[in-house]
């Protein structure tokens, strides 16, 4: 935010406000991060589960245990 020289804060109290909203965006940032990376890793084990589920299939046909 650009101050105007009109305006009655210091600069200062600019630096602690623009800071403010800067932490707090940061804050949100972070946990979006978290967010996304605790989809990718149920996605993960989703897929590492199909992929095992897959796989004894497979051997169980090999062996004639169908």
């Amino acid at each position: 935010m650009l101050r105007s020289p009109t305006s009655s804060r210091s600069r200062g109290e600019q630096i602690k406000a623009e800071l403010g909203y800067f932490t707090h965006g940061s804050s949100l940032l972070d946990k979006a991060i978290a967010s996304v990376r605790g989809r990718v890793e149920i996605d993960r084990a989703k897929s590492d589960r199909l992929q095992f589920t897959f796989w004894l299939h497979c051997r169980n046909l090999d062996l004639g245990l169908r």
